[in-house]
């Protein structure tokens, strides 16, 4: 898909009601009955039975962002931030077949030189992946001797986690500036570990940021190969409700509609980062 047709539906979004977009409007029972979470780019998501943590890796030509869309601002280096206004569940389903899923490493170098942020956050109800890359049969993506844990056909470029029945007045991302806006009884909050800038000069980013995903992780033997960084297509549906198929939307994608350079022929070309789940539960 090229940036066109990604504009094109964003341009749609901007003829919409205010309230569609996510402007701040109260729901008639007081309470938004749902938060949806966004992952967009390079996360590792460790999943114990005591909640999770999002883990973003130090990458030089990644932006990392928390907020409402279009709104959001700078997560800060080294901090760790709780999100709190929502009630954890049991260990939610993981769908071993679109999801990057590794058991067992419990051991995580934290150190600030390979770990930008985190976000610690209770068990959500749901757990989406959305945005697939399905890598060519020619060329399997992984390597690694832990490759051989990993059972998806396909990676998504955004992970969803959804909480059911938040408490609205209650909602935030630790010392983060964030908003909650709400709409139609549902809030999303977008988080970004990602570049924000065409990386023509740097074809390799994504199996090279995905090396500074591993290497959080004693143990973790796992590489991903050099695949195309076309653009994937953004769902039709994305079966969440609230969520709409152009939140799918890359930051790279969003900015060069706002700042477009000056060629007739210019695409948004992705990094295709993708991220990892890690469960140490008992489950």
């Amino acid at each position: 898909m090229k940036l066109s047709a990604i504009g094109a539906a964003l341009l749609v979004i901007a003829a919409l009601p205010a309230a569609s977009k996510g402007a701040s409007q109260a729901p008639e029972s007081g309470v938004p009955k749902q938060l949806n979470v966004l992952l967009h780019g390079l996360f590792a998501i460790v999943i114990s039975d005591d909640g999770a943590e999002i883990l973003m890796p130090q990458v030089d030509d990644h932006v990392y962002k928390a907020g409402t869309w279009g709104k959001e601002m700078r997560l800060k280096e080294g901090a760790v931030y709780d999100l709190t206004g929502v009630t954890g569940t049991n260990a939610p389903a993981l769908d071993k077949s679109h999801l990057m899923l590794l058991q067992g490493y419990r051991t995580i170098h934290r150190d600030p030189s390979k770990l930008f942020a985190t976000i610690r956050v209770p068990l959500p109800s749901e757990i989406h992946p959305l945005r697939l890359v399905t890598p060519a049969a020619a060329n399997p993506l992984l390597g690694g001797t832990s490759a051989s844990q990993i059972r998806a056909s396909q990676f998504p470029l955004v992970i969803a986690f959804v909480y059911r029945n938040p408490a609205f007045g209650q909602l935030a991302l630790g010392t983060h500036p964030w908003k909650p806006e709400i709409s139609g009884d549902v809030v999303n909050l977008h988080v970004w570990a990602e570049p924000d800038a065409p990386l023509e000069q740097n074809m390799a980013h994504s199996t090279e940021a995905f090396q500074h995903l591993v290497q959080l992780f004693g143990g973790l033997q796992l590489y991903i190969n050099a695949t195309n960084n076309d653009t994937v297509p953004l769902d039709r549906n994305t079966h969440i409700t609230g969520v709409q198929p152009w939140e799918e939307t890359a930051m790279v994608e969003r900015n060069l509609l706002l700042y477009p350079r000056p060629s007739p022929t210019r695409g948004a070309h992705l990094t295709n980062c993708v991220g990892l789940v890690v469960n140490n539960s008992s489950q």
